[in-house]
């Protein structure tokens, strides 16, 4: 991987573990995370084939009509597997509001008030 590419992720990890980063889960694919700039598109997509215990990692980024100007696919053990692994976890914690999601349900249970909703489940 190109070293610009590699700073490129580790700059979109720094800006997505300080909350700057606004990532979005694809209604294409649970794994799929994207980032939408003015002129380019970021796309970090996992990838797991059960059977094969394989995991695959690909970052992308599109120019402003779609077209992938960088496609990486990164199997495990290759070198800069880890980096964009850690991307799709930040990201990933990032588009879920996971860590928003947690403090709200451990300031409910804080709060003292009765948890919990009367109204049905949609599932």
């Amino acid at each position: 991987m190109k070293k610009e590419i590699k700073d490129l992720i580790a700059k979109l990890a720094e800006k997505t573990r300080n909350g700057q980063a606004l990532w979005k889960s694809s209604s294409s694919s649970f794994n799929q995370l994207v980032l939408e700039l003015n002129k380019a598109t970021i796309v970090v997509d996992k990838f797991e084939i059960e059977a094969d215990s394989i995991c695959m990692f690909t970052f992308k980024v599109l120019n402003e009509n779609g077209t992938p100007v960088v496609d990486e696919s990164l199997l495990e053990g290759l070198d800069d597997y880890e980096d964009v692994s850690s991307l799709h976890v930040l990201a990933r914690s990032a588009a879920l509001k996971e860590d928003e999601t947690l403090k709200s349900i451990y300031d409910q249970i804080e709060s003292g008030a009765t948890l919990g909703q009367t109204r049905e489940i949609p599932f």
